[in-house]
């Protein structure tokens, strides 16, 4: 979480070029309830410090927000305390997939949560605040390969490497069946092209009969391996499928027009004026069953 940097990190974060990464799932009410010091204080206060540090330094931050099912119903707030009070411009949302437990995201909070920041980033931050999931959704659109593993046909070159050295396939997938090796024994380049590395990755193309006569199959294609947890018959699905079925539905009309102007060398921004009547005019066609 950045708790420990201070002004002398950052110079140093800055003077190398360095895009740091912190982990913030919002204002102090949701944050604080799952991330806490090993005293089991909160840690909030501390990674706004680390944040403001670093923006006094000028070092780019992007904020990593793990989407629970807290946070699922405040789309909205979330994403206004992120980038109005504290300023921040690039933010990627983590989806917490665990079933089982109560704080796991659900399928259509999911979905209602990607919509409302969707809706509030229509409003005046289209092309001033970048969301991970979004660029990489504009990208796909007009017809550009996805650079978020999660979006791509086939996954494995996002490794992990704890701080023994030890690799391992995916920070999503880390248990000793997928533990590549060490660094200490072998390159990085080594571990990633071994056979076991490939056959993970070349998993994530086996598809279930849904999403292979999915109408948004290019979006995602079947999102991340680690969630697909649903049983269908004898094929495994994707837990989020349809929160990202209704975010697809509702982002259609606008991601549309936003390709037709990169298309036509105009910045997608210019969405922002003619979100208006795109929506008056899902609003009709909705009301007329079309």
């Amino acid at each position: 979480n950045g708790i420990l940097l201070d002004d002398k990190w950052a110079r140093f974060l800055k003077e190398n070029d360095f895009l740091v990464g912190l982990s913030i799932d919002g204002p102090a009410s949701l944050h604080d309830a799952w991330r806490k010091t090993r005293a089991g204080k909160p840690s909030w206060k501390k990674v706004v410090q680390a944040i403001r540090c670093l923006q006094q330094h000028d070092v780019p931050v992007n904020a990593m927000v793990v989407v629970s099912h807290q946070s699922e119903t405040q789309g909205q707030t979330l994403y206004r305390f992120l980038t109005r009070k504290l300023g921040l411009r690039h933010i990627q949302f983590i989806p917490l997939v665990e079933p089982a437990f109560p704080w796991s995201v659900t399928p259509e909070g999911w979905g209602e949560f990607l919509c409302a920041i969707f809706n509030e980033w229509l409003e005046q931050d289209v092309g001033e605040v970048f969301i991970q999931f979004f660029d990489n959704l504009l990208g796909v659109w007009t017809g550009q390969p996805a650079t978020l593993c999660t979006m791509q046909p086939t996954c494995g070159q996002s490794l992990l490497v704890e701080k023994n050295g030890d690799v391992y396939s995916c920070d999503h997938f880390v248990s000793p069946e997928y533990k590549l090796g060490n660094l200490k024994q072998d390159s990085m380049a080594v571990l990633a092209s071994s056979p076991f590395q490939r056959q993970f990755g070349q998993e994530k193309a086996r598809l279930s009969s849904r999403c292979m006569n999915c109408h948004w199959r290019f979006a995602c294609h079947g999102g991340c391996p680690k969630h697909r947890i649903i049983a269908e018959g004898n094929e495994a699905q994707n837990y989020l499928c349809e929160g990202y079925l209704a975010f697809f539905r509702h982002i259609t009309p606008y991601m549309n027009v936003m390709r037709t102007l990169l298309l036509n060398h105009q910045p997608p921004a210019l969405v922002m004026k003619i979100a208006p009547e795109i929506r008056a005019q899902v609003v009709k066609l909705t009301e007329s069953g079309e």
